[in-house]
């Protein structure tokens, strides 16, 4: 429904490219929902369309959900503006970086293989997105090649989890996805730790799996 309410709000020209983008989408959503509030965050992959997210909801006070006919208040809301060159420098050029780092899955999370939903995590399908994630938008760097998934393969394992199935409704289908806490231990040289650390703080953004602009895929670190 949030999704809907986006595509509403934007140009038809950012609706037009959004709709002839086959692999990934730049436009991100996911609800995130606590005891006290709900929080409504919207991620812009491309430039452009943040600039134009900024715009719209910079004075907005409410939306209207046209499905239910309700309109919502938006109570505050934040602009945060990420450098992706200072991101990256950031992480390679860290001092020490912990070879344990832990993930909490916020929003169910489910991959697609050969016509099958996978739900439990992998590492190489979650750096795999990642990285094809981050190339589709980025033009000076890529990311991407065999090698370098197999080595990352080769060097991360799962070492702990506490994750329970559930179930993601779209438009009456139900995806079936996985929600929780990972714990990966990163094996190998101090730069493969760095890069992991920047790889997975990209995603955070991008999210990973599937559907992650209707939601799904949103995980802190």
């Amino acid at each position: 429904l949030l999704h809907g309410v986006l595509m509403e709000l934007l140009s038809s020209e950012v609706q037009d490219m959004l709709h002839t983008m086959n692999n990934y989408s730049p436009l991100k959503q996911r609800l995130l929902l606590d005891k006290k509030e709900a929080n409504w965050e919207i991620v812009s992959l491309l430039p452009a369309i943040g600039n134009q997210l900024v715009s719209l909801f910079e004075n907005r006070k409410e939306i209207m959900i046209e499905y239910h006919q309700q309109k919502v208040d938006l109570l505050s809301i934040e602009v945060e503006l990420i450098d992706i060159k200072e991101l990256m420098k950031t992480y390679l050029n860290m001092n020490e970086a912990k070879k344990y780092i832990s993930l909490k899955l916020l929003t169910p999370t489910s991959f697609k293989s050969k016509g099958q939903y996978d739900i439990f995590p992998e590492t190489t399908k979650i750096f795999r997105s990642i990285m094809l994630m981050f190339d589709e938008f980025n033009d000076e760097h890529h990311l991407f090649d065999r090698d370098t998934l197999h080595f990352i393969e080769n060097n991360i394992k799962i070492i702990d989890y506490r994750l329970r199935s559930t179930r993601f409704h779209v438009e009456g289908v139900k995806i079936p996805s996985f929600i929780g806490e990972i714990r990966l231990k990163v094996n190998g040289p101090p730069q493969l730790v760095k890069f992991v650390h920047f790889l997975l703080a990209y995603g955070t953004y991008s999210g990973i799996g599937i559907k992650t602009s209707l939601g799904m895929g949103k995980y802190l670190i």
